[in-house]
């Protein structure tokens, strides 16, 4: 698969969004654990959209069910914003939709207390990738 893929995070005190870009397969998962290893040491809740994923494999759905277990181990609650069609069926067919909750995306765009603090993507930096009041635009 297509190794462009990015991770967004917005956090506050109480809630981190993880926002997964491109592609989670089995060559890009590493940066999705390495930041819900890191945001689920905290005591927040985390919610994790996957609008912007474009392809989803089994190693994507294992990373989900991880943040899920790191989520519950410490008290927190974990959240996911509904993906493409592909990417819940997937979800869909393997029965792991039954496992998360579910939200729709109202209400979670930053605001004064939601700051975008973290953006990287595999293989190094992405041109066009611009930052505007807590929002971050591909061009």
């Amino acid at each position: 698969m297509n190794a462009q893929f990015g991770v967004i995070v917005e956090r506050d005190r109480d809630l981190r969004i993880v926002r997964p870009i491109g592609e989670l397969d089995i060559s890009t998962v590493g940066e999705l654990a390495t930041v819900v290893e890191r945001e689920c040491s905290s005591q927040a809740d985390l919610v994790v959209d996957l609008r912007g994923l474009s392809f989803l494999d089994c190693a994507g759905l294992r990373i989900l069910l991880y943040a899920r277990a790191l989520e519950n181990s410490n008290g927190s609650s974990l959240r996911l914003i509904p993906g493409p069609a592909m990417v819940q069926r997937g979800l869909d067919l393997t029965g792991l939709h039954h496992h998360f909750r579910f939200i729709p995306s109202t209400g979670l765009r930053p605001g004064p207390s939601l700051s975008a603090t973290r953006s990287w993507f595999a293989g190094g930096p992405r041109h066009g990738l611009v930052s505007v009041k807590n929002t971050w635009l591909f061009l």
